[in-house]
């Protein structure tokens, strides 16, 4: 699982794009900035978690703080 709150922004911008679309969201309909890209992967990833049996409640708390990656995108938390 990755927490949201340790990605930086600058370097992770580009992961959030690659990991939407791989849930499925259009290429034209991912968000521009930052924050609204991390609010519609929440979503999709509380979705992940209900679709797989977790209790919605649970699920929505769960997608809140961490998500688990399913595409290729690197998710760098640190500099290497």
């Amino acid at each position: 699982m990755i927490p949201y709150g340790k990605l930086t922004k600058a370097r992770n911008l580009d992961d959030y794009k690659v990991e939407l679309m791989f849930r499925g969201m259009p290429e034209d309909q991912v968000p521009k900035n930052i924050t609204e890209r991390k609010n519609a992967l929440k979503q999709l990833e509380a979705k992940r978690l209900i679709d797989n049996g977790v209790d919605k409640a649970l699920a929505e708390e769960q997608a809140k703080q961490h998500f688990m990656k399913q595409s290729t995108a690197p998710f760098k938390m640190t500099d290497d």
